[in-house]
């Protein structure tokens, strides 16, 4: 029996109790002995029986609502992804229901299977580091499933990717243009599967460079004033970094109010360039350089995905993958006088 087809009769039959002891159990507003409690609760467990607390008496095949899981609303780029949702989904007569798993695969889990609760008729998420169990848990439901810039290779699943290593790869390609040998990435945690796309993509770079280069990172976790403390005496060092590579527009804020502080100039001294492109990338003086991946267009090309399983596309998994603007603003100074102009986001299906 498919996990997404066993009804609340199924699990009444299988406990043998009624249909209206089942429905008390899982409102849990009327008391309902422990025996009886218990075995309902087995059945529940062994059919796998996702109920439904969004339809009246616990029964519609269709809920209308599209299930979205982010890591966190913190940077720019999150924040629009979940904005072009709720404005795609209104269009298309869809509600957007969010949980937010904090990059913890336990939590994804479990957020997601709150989503599931309420008979969501897809599910759109931006897995974890290590999201293997709830792939597995998602895939045999057989629920419509895409991906949004997923570091993790699983093709059972409809997918939109920003490559991030190639993204990196080119802005720094795009730094040693402008005369810069000595580069610091700046990111808060190395262990997630982006950051380290990224990392792979300044070893590349590094690798392919026809010049000499000096190519560190930094991470700092939940201590912002370590940052401080690390990114001085980085900048303190003889051979300090020139250009400064921010993971996010969050870190990018950061490290500005750090420099403030110091007495490194900038960005005459060093320079700093950003992934995502915030509303405040442009207000800011001196203007702040962005690596833009385009969070609204990742957003409306995974809704299209979705949509398209929804009405029962049966093509294979599809595979989306973005590339990234560049745009070199006052923030980053050529320290030798070959300019060249922004490189346009590509993209590209599979």
């Amino acid at each position: 029996m498919e996990r997404n087809k066993v009804t609340i009769e199924d699990v009444a039959n299988e406990a043998r109790v009624s249909v209206g002891t089942v429905s008390h159990v899982l409102s849990g507003r009327v008391k309902v002995r422990e025996k009886t409690l218990e075995r309902v609760n087995r059945a529940i467990k062994e059919l796998g029986f996702i109920p439904n607390f969004h339809a009246q008496g616990l029964r519609q095949s269709a809920s209308s609502i599209i299930g979205l899981c982010l890591p966190h609303l913190v940077n720019s780029f999150m924040s629009v992804l979940s904005r072009t949702f709720e404005e795609v989904s209104t269009s298309s007569g869809y509600s957007i229901m969010h949980v937010y798993s904090r990059q913890n695969p336990e939590i994804e889990l479990r957020r997601i299977k709150e989503l599931l609760r309420f008979r969501i008729d897809g599910l759109i998420f931006h897995p974890s580091n290590t999201p293997r169990s709830t792939l597995d848990y998602v895939h045999e439901l057989g629920i419509p499933v895409v991906l949004i810039d997923s570091a993790n290779i699983d093709n059972r699943f409809d997918r939109v990717v920003l490559d991030n290593q190639s993204n990196m790869r080119r802005a720094v390609e795009r730094l040693i243009q402008l005369g810069h040998r000595r580069i610091l990435f700046v990111c808060q945690w190395e262990h997630v599967g982006v950051t380290q796309s990224r990392l792979r993509g300044l070893n590349a770079a590094k690798a392919e460079a026809s010049v000499p280069l000096s190519i560190n990172h930094i991470s700092y976790g939940e201590n912002e004033a370590g940052l401080g403390a690390k990114l001085a005496a980085e900048l303190g060092r003889r051979d300090a970094p020139t250009a400064i590579i921010a993971s996010n527009s969050s870190q990018a804020a950061l490290v500005i109010r750090i420099l403030q502080d110091l007495p490194t100039r900038y960005p005459q001294d060093v320079s700093l360039l950003s992934f995502d492109d915030p509303e405040w990338s442009t207000m800011v003086s001196p203007q702040l350089s962005v690596i833009g991946q385009s969070a609204a267009e990742s957003g409306k090309i995974a809704w299209d995905l979705m949509m398209r399983r929804i009405v029962g596309g049966k093509e294979g998994p599809r595979k989306v993958v973005l590339e990234a603007e560049i745009e070199i603003r006052e923030s980053v100074r050529a320290l030798n006088e070959r300019t060249e102009t922004g490189v346009k986001r590509k993209r590209r299906a599979g």
